[in-house]
């Protein structure tokens, strides 16, 4: 039966504790909830930081009507006028009124302020002879390099040509990329030589520079005979007539001629490029491409080595565009971007991709979304969207129609300054599932994690990496391991893929895409 002095001893422990013999009775807790903040709250925060433009952009995308909101507003519109830029200006004015009413009203395409018009005598008729004294030759030397261990001179060589009388001239910005390269650790002097100058060079300084549009603004202590005008409507057509000048092989006032290929090649990170036929070769990059009136329509800055007569420039009305952003900067300049990718297809464009903490995550952009319309305009191509927001600054709102789910609707944002490699920065702050439409044209489900790089094909944009391999929805992919190439610049993929129309036949594919981000705006 037990130990009877035990069993006393349990009921006088309970009788002390209180417990005796009754029963628990289960005590319900009430857990409040915490509350999140609002659109109001957030904008508010931004106010605080000084945010100005996510504050207006929060606040122009909320459908709240409530003391508070009125209260941020008013703080918000006076601190805008406190900073009184045209930027902080225009967008107190959308706060203000009827904001699409405002934007419409103000929305133009300013007309570039520099550089200035050059003085009659420093332009005036001509031919290539006369053009050619605007032209010189740029050159970086390295040192000295090894080969086969003998050491030989390492200079870069380019061409550049002047656009103010007082000693800016335009060049690449890959012939003078060692003296910007943060990586670089050598030794790089910058010299340019005039033509038919017998030898003699004037030291130059990079002023500013563009890796997007590959561009690069130097000054040199000296007054040029002649000065480069840039065509009012540099727009060209295939077959039309132009000419090169630059220095090939360091071989300085040489004149090429040719035609015009083609005006739309997506070769560069932003904007599309004009194909020439014009003979150039290393050296010619940097050098103007002009009219028969001697009108600058582009800048040379590529060829292909394999093929004969296949040769880019950089368009005239994009130069025009940089230029006054180029001279307002004291090194690498700032281009606005929103941060969203964009698919191409035959119904105009679709939002592939929207970059976390970025002004169209801010916005409320989704993935899938169709954009119709942006800063006003309508919009059919990435390269379009690329031209536009070189009008804007960085705490420029602005609106985009988009259609979502069938409805069209009106969403604010405002911009960000662009990384140099759009693709890098997605790699490093999201996960793969949500990297791949973007990089490589499909879409996954979310079921992947960090670990588990399991997922399945939901969508595969045309034209793109993922529809030449032939992936279709509901394909089985494992990505076996994803990589920054540092070196090359590019995002790189192992698949192991499993194609349902091929019987579901497995093979393992690699593929790579540009840190460049062509497809991001």
């Amino acid at each position: 039966m037990g130990n009877p002095a035990l069993v006393l001893v349990a009921f006088a422990l309970l009788g002390v504790l209180g417990l005796g013999c009754r029963t628990f009775t289960p005590v319900s807790r009430v857990y409040a909830s915490w509350p999140l903040p609002s659109v109001v709250d957030k904008a508010q925060e931004a106010l605080k930081e000084g945010k100005l433009s996510r504050a207006a952009v929060l606040l122009l995308n909320s459908k709240e009507d409530s003391p508070q909101k009125h209260k941020v507003q008013e703080e918000l519109i006076a601190a805008l006028k406190k900073k009184n830029t045209d930027d902080d200006r225009r967008t107190a004015e959308l706060l203000e009124g009827d904001p699409l009413k405002v934007f419409e009203k103000n929305e133009t395409t300013p007309t570039p302020s520099w550089p200035p018009m050059p003085p009659a005598a420093l332009t005036g008729k001509g031919g290539p002879e006369r053009w050619l004294q605007g032209t010189a030759t740029v050159m970086v030397n390295r040192g000295l390099r090894f080969v086969n261990g003998a050491a030989m001179p390492d200079i870069v060589l380019g061409s550049g040509f002047f656009i103010t009388k007082d000693g800016y001239l335009l060049t690449n910005h890959h012939v003078i990329a060692s003296m910007v390269d943060p990586d670089y650790k050598g030794y790089a002097k910058l010299t340019v030589k005039l033509p038919n100058s017998r030898g003699e060079s004037l030291p130059a300084r990079v002023v500013s520079w563009d890796l997007n549009h590959d561009l690069a603004l130097l000054k040199v202590e000296y007054h040029p005979q002649y000065v480069f005008q840039f065509a009012p409507n540099s727009l060209l057509i295939p077959g039309q007539q132009v000419t090169a000048l630059g220095s090939p092989g360091g071989l300085d006032a040489t004149v090429t001629q040719g035609i015009v290929s083609a005006t739309r090649r997506p070769l560069l990170p932003m904007g599309n490029v004009i194909q020439v036929d014009v003979p150039v070769n290393p050296g010619n990059s940097g050098g103007p491409l002009v009219n028969d009136q001697g009108q600058v329509v582009g800048i040379v800055f590529a060829g292909i080595e394999q093929f004969q007569g296949v040769n880019f420039a950089i368009p005239g009305e994009v130069i025009r565009k940089v230029l006054p952003l180029l001279k307002a900067s004291q090194g690498e300049i700032s281009v606005p971007w929103i941060g969203a990718g964009v698919n191409e297809d035959m119904r105009g464009l679709e939002i592939s991709y929207v970059l976390p903490e970025s002004p169209a995550d801010w916005a409320g952009l989704k993935f899938g979304d169709r954009l119709l319309r942006f800063a006003g305009i309508k919009v059919n191509d990435v390269s379009t969207i690329q031209s536009i927001v070189l009008s804007y600054g960085q705490d420029s709102v602005i609106p985009l129609e988009i259609s979502r789910n069938g409805k069209t609707r009106t969403i604010w944002c405002t911009f960000q300054k662009r990384p140099d490699y759009p693709l890098k920065k997605a790699v490093e702050t999201d996960l793969t599932a949500n990297i791949l439409p973007l990089a490589f044209g499909f879409s996954v489900d979310d079921v992947g994690t960090p670990v588990d790089q399991n997922f399945r094909v939901v969508s595969v944009f045309a034209g793109s990496a993922g529809d030449q391999l032939g992936l279709s929805p509901g394909d089985p992919v494992i990505v076996k391991q994803a990589v920054l190439d540092e070196h090359d610049k590019a995002y790189v993929v192992l698949l192991d893929i499993k194609k349902k129309l091929g019987g579901y036949l497995e093979s393992m594919i690699q593929l790579g895409a540009p840190l460049t981000g062509r497809q991001m705006i």
